[in-house]
């Protein structure tokens, strides 16, 4: 059976809001969080938020997402190949989790927590 995100990232230049975040929701995302200075995960490789934080490392499960759709690494962005049950992060170093609509990937209430679980200890008090 074919990973439904190995070919999403295809289509991912038709998409527009609400698949995908807008400038507005970006910069709503900046604020809020207020993410300057921050040591970011992005759950995904949306090239929209790519933009945020000082520094940036995605996980994404899906090879094909991250040649296909991420921003590209740099100095202080990076996307890796990984599952965000098991995030290949240290425990504590990561000011801000965010993502888009990444919840919707996750699907059961058991994978939810354990992500819920694997956000908490990646996080920094």
């Amino acid at each position: 059976m074919t990973n439904h995100w190995d070919d999403y990232h295809r289509h991912w230049k038709l998409l527009e809001a609400p698949l995908r975040p807008t400038a507005e929701t970006v910069a709503i995302f900046d604020r809020e969080l207020d993410l300057g200075n921050a040591d970011v995960l992005l759950l995904g490789v949306t090239p929209e938020l790519a933009i945020l934080g000082k520094s940036m490392l995605a996980v994404d499960q899906s090879a094909a997402m991250i040649s296909g759709v991420w921003a590209g690494d740099d100095g202080s962005r990076r996307a890796i190949a990984g599952n965000w049950l098991n995030l290949p992060v240290d425990h504590a170093s990561i000011d801000a989790v965010i993502g888009d609509g990444c919840l919707s990937a996750v699907d059961s209430q058991a994978a939810r927590s354990s992500l819920f679980g694997e956000v908490a200890r990646v996080l920094k008090p």
